[in-house]
């Protein structure tokens, strides 16, 4: 279950829903300063009139007359006599299924002292037994229709609101009355046994127990000046483990019958559904749920203000990476009503931050500068509260220096302001932003209407119409001066309620709070700021770069997959397939057969050096920034990398920016750019994770355990060290990457999005058939990765601050398998995750959270690996790993539910009917056919799904769970 600490991480939300649209909606928004609304009731008063005595329909949400605005009519709100909320939403972005949630106004903060961890308990619970679904009744019945737990189905508990998920289900008769009926029992019948609270306590324990790091031990020293002594420092979501050993069952169902009521609850359905159906669903189900009598009022907590800067210092073993952030408290708007205005000031505070993050980013990527990162942000703190935060990643030893320039940029925006190039930058970003937004609504995804929902319901922010909301964007934006924007930043910065936190360094020379508070002033007192200076730098990519275009010479149709193949005149493959399913998306692969097999072991860190050292060098002629600006509103990305076998461009874009795309993809085959500057900067970004590293104790067991397994110094094994960050070289680099892609012939490209090929065609013609090829082409080699001995078995003592016991299991069996057996090898580590969840999980409260992954790999040599690991009450250890082989000894003597194997086929071929409306997966679908002549079709995959037995599970356990190769790694707290 995922379990949301907001704390520190809380305040650094940005906030990313202002975007703006060049189409004109006349129809829906005329003026946004004198208009009166004029809100389309018509369909809604059709239906109100078939609606019970005492139901209110809320379809619109009304704003002040000076607006005129229109909801998003596609959601559909209403409130029941007994005052539960419900909305609904017809989309089949994912066909024949819908989606179901369950939002509580309730979280940690309405907890008394004794109740510590009661809202969290009480989220767990909701899985453990209702009226109409005992036991794990309804966990089976979904994961048999292919639902899978923790995926599909899942909730978190916040301070202030508890949040139920249950997504795709399919919309079978029978399923969507399930839905509708859990939805139900979790609103008003939870059994809540004693049985299952005490099983689940165990569970709970190892929850707390796995989100033990310097994070969270940083948190408990820094929550109580965050959050001003308030309620929310001593309402920690998971709660005081004294509580959760210790409470009476009769203390949670006393907690749930107080607050789980339905004048705190939500209900909201979302997918391929007709909505007047479910509506008169909800209807005749939810209204006989009696309201509350005489119901505890739901509070609300403010935070005091203070006047004074509040400071901490926190400092934990394990952190060799300092922050400091500076965090300033805001109330946040009133009502509702005052949507309008809020909205256009999160507009001119986006553009303002948009513009000094890329100040700040342009700082970060000088090897001189004194900070890793550094980064502005304005978003949800609290309740009734936002924030303006801003933090900074100094370097060794240079706080001072790194919170001072954050404090400088921030004070040159507030007293010279933005270029007009600055500003026109952050304008097309937030247009093409909402753009493709607009090009996507249809497309929407359940998660991203369940957002809208949730505001609506528990914020009371009005679900306004994309459309309109990108038409005041663009108004608002279109006055964004420098004048307005320094307004904006100036009435952001206040002189109370400023909080900073210092995550420091042990040992270091750590940020004091009589500095923060010169640094500060000083910064305020300057009158000295230097105006920027807009350098005037290239419009497109390609200035100065001839192209010579080469032709299509040939295309051939591949009917089982439905793609064309272009041949251009240079020899080079481009694989197509035209797929709308996701609009204004494309997806592009370039492959070549060799990757790091073909790179010395010497030279092996150098290769890989190169995926991070390509992102913050630029393109061409042009550092990154350059790059970022010249690019400036359009969605289009690149990246290199390696595999065993293999290297890779890989890149994405909207139909409309693909020829950028193309561009950048030309760029990396003729024009790379791998600068020294940029290199002595990820120099000093890898020293400072390696300092990190080498405190983390997590890294240090995963390079021990890499150590064990293949020896000290491993070429290819080797972990983040001081000696590999010394033995790169930049020169060795350009190398290796002139080496591995110097001939574009070498490569097939692969290309799936809806752009129609009489566009594509002349693009490819000039960016790919322009590209200088040769008629080499390479193979990969077989590379030993030999481990010491065969059969590892090490029981390691840890100073874990943390105090939990882990445990990590890996088996090897060289094997070359077909593709049916393929799938049975898939199907095994699912099925031991589904066991071992029961076994250690449920039934012994050992672990939270055990995962077996099975995987084949035909290449370099063909072979299954299997993994199995849990992090677990050290207490417990030796018998959890009893527990592990006795369920794989289950496995191999045939003892294995056909429950289990019924799940895992239909939530196999749930996701991959699911996946089909996705680019990638046909792209990769592509790529097998043309690397590995391989193709099956829909039809068939279902059917050797199908056809998977527990014979076939048992004959292929006996194999894999007899490794050519066993590694078994049992770590202890000293």
């Amino acid at each position: 279950m995922n379990q949301t600490i907001l704390f520190l991480v809380s305040i650094l939300i940005l906030f990313s829903a202002c975007d703006s649209t060049k189409r004109m909606v006349k129809d829906e928004v005329e003026s946004t300063e004198t208009q009166s609304p004029q809100i389309d009731t018509s369909k809604d008063e059709n239906v109100q009139q078939n609606l019970p005595e005492g139901f209110q329909r809320i379809p619109f949400e009304r704003p002040k007359p000076r607006l005129k605005l229109r909801s998003d009519t596609t959601i559909i709100k209403g409130v029941l006599p007994n005052g539960l909320t419900y909305y609904l939403h017809s989309t089949d972005v994912t066909e024949k299924t819908a989606s179901y949630y369950l939002i509580q106004n309730v979280g940690s903060i309405v907890e008394n002292e004794e109740q510590q961890g009661l809202a969290h308990f009480l989220e767990h619970m909701a899985f453990n037994g209702t009226k109409n679904f005992p036991g794990k009744n309804f966990l089976n019945k979904m994961e048999k229709s292919g639902l899978v737990f923790g995926r599909d189905i899942n909730a978190h508990t916040n301070f202030d609101e508890t949040i139920y998920y249950i997504n795709n289900v399919p919309t079978t008769t029978e399923l969507t009355q399930d839905g509708l009926q859990i939805l139900y029992d979790w609103c008003n019948g939870m059994l809540l046994s004693d049985e299952e609270i005490d099983a689940e306590r165990g569970v709970i324990l190892e929850e707390w127990r796995s989100t033990r790091s310097s994070a969270t031990r940083l948190v408990d020293q820094t929550k109580n000046v965050l959050y001003n002594q308030s309620k929310y420092a001593q309402r920690l979501p998971l709660g005081q483990m004294d509580v959760v050993k210790n409470f009476e069952p009769e203390a949670l169902r006393e907690f749930y019958n107080q607050w789980y009521r339905t004048d705190l609850q939500a209900i909201a359905i979302i997918g391929d559904i007709d909505v007047k159906t479910m509506e008169q669903k909800v209807i005749a189900m939810f209204s006989d749920i009696p309201a509350a009598d005489d119901p505890m009022e739901r509070p609300l907590i403010a935070l005091e203000d203070r006047e004074e800067l509040a400071y901490v210092l926190a400092t934990d073993e394990e952190m060799a990476v300092p922050e400091i952030s500076l965090t300033i408290k805001h109330g946040m708007p009133s009502s509702s009503n005052d949507f309008f205005v809020a909205f256009q000031e999160q507009i001119y505070i986006e553009i303002a931050l948009m513009i000094l993050n890329e100040r700040l980013n342009d700082k970060a990527k000088n090897p001189d500068a004194s900070f890793l990162f550094s980064q502005a942000g304005y978003g949800f703190f609290t309740r009734k509260h936002n924030a303006l935060s801003l933090r900074t990643v100094p370097k060794d030893n240079r706080q001072e220096e790194a919170f001072t320039i954050l404090m400088r940029e921030l004070n040159k925006a507030i007293k010279i302001g933005f270029t007009y190039a600055e500003i026109e930058r952050a304008r097309t970003k937030l247009k093409t932003r909402y753009q493709n937004r607009l090009d996507s609504n249809k497309n929407r995804p359940h998660a991203a209407l369940l957002y809208i929902i949730t505001n609506n319901y528990l914020l009371q922010q009005p679900m306004l119409s994309l459309r309109v909301e990108s038409k005041i964007a663009e108004i608002t934006a279109s006055k964004a001066t420098s004048k307005y924007l320094m307004q904006t930043l100036r009435g952001l910065f206040t002189k109370d309620n400023r909080i900073v936190i210092v995550s420091g360094i042990e040992g270091e020379n750590n940020l004091t709070k009589e500095q923060v508070e010169n640094i500060i002033l000083k910064a305020q007192e300057e009158s000295e700021y230097e105006v920027g200076k807009e350098e005037i730098i290239a419009t497109s990519l390609m200035d100065g770069i001839e192209l010579i275009p080469g032709a299509i010479i040939n295309k051939t149709s591949n009917e089982k997959l439905n793609y064309n193949t272009f041949t251009l005149s240079n020899g080079i493959n481009v694989h197509y397939k035209f797929f709308d399913e996701q609009k204004n998306r494309l997806q592009f692969q370039a492959i070549s057969e060799g990757g790091t097999s073909l790179v010395n072991d010497e030279d092996f860190a150098n290769c890989k050096v190169l995926e991070s050292l390509s992102k913050i060098s630029g393109i061409g002629n042009f550092t990154a920034t350059d790059v970022a600006k010249i690019l400036t509103g359009k969605s289009a990305v690149t990246s290199l990398g390696f595999s065993d076998t293999r290297e890779y461009i890989s890149g994405s874009s909207t139909t409309l920016d693909i020829e950028y795309m193309l561009q950048l993809v030309h760029l990396h085959f003729t024009k790379p750019r791998f600068t020294k500057e940029s290199f002595d900067l990820l120099i000093q970004n890898f020293k400072m994770v390696e300092a990190n590293y080498a405190i983390n104790q997590e890294v240090q067991m995963r390079d021990t355990m890499t150590t064990l397994i293949y020896g000290n110094n491993h070429p290819v094994k080797r972990g983040l060290s001081a000696q590999l960050i010394e033995d790169l070289d930049l020169e060795v680099a350009k190398r290796i990457y002139s080496e591995r892609f110097s001939n574009p012939a070498d490569f097939e490209l692969f290309l799936v999005g809806d752009i129609e090929e009489e566009v594509l065609m002349p693009l490819l013609e000039l960016y790919i058939g322009s590209l200088p090829t040769t008629d080499e082409k390479e193979e990969w080699n077989i590379k030993s990765q030999d481990w010491i001995t065969d059969n590892i078995e090490e029981d390691l003592s840890v100073p874990m601050i943390s105090g939990k016991g882990a445990v990590s299991m890996t088996f090897e069996k060289d094997i070359e398998l077909e593709t049916k057996e393929r799938m049975v090898v898939n199907a095994i580590g699912k099925i031991l995750t589904l066991r071992l969840t029961e076994s250690l999980r449920e039934n012994e409260g050992g672990s939270y959270s055990t995962k077996a992954y099975t995987q084949y790999m035909s290449k370099p040599l063909p072979m299954v690996r299997s993994h199995i690991n849990f992090e677990c009450n050290p207490e417990l250890t030796d018998n959890l790993v009893k527990l592990v082989y006795n369920e794989v000894e289950n496995l191999k003597i045939g003892n294995i539910k056909s429950e289990d194997l019924e799940k895992v086929i239909s939530q196999v071929v749930k996701k991959d009917h699911e996946n089909r409306n996705n680019a990638n997966y046909h792209l990769n679908l592509m790529k097998r056919y043309v690397f590995e002549d391989f193709h099956q079709t829909q039809a068939a995959f279902v059917e050797m799904m199908n056809s998977i037995t527990s014979k076939d599970i048992q004959e292929m356990a006996k194999l894999l769970f007899n490794p050519d190769r066993k590694a078994q790694f049992i770590f202890r707290p000293e």
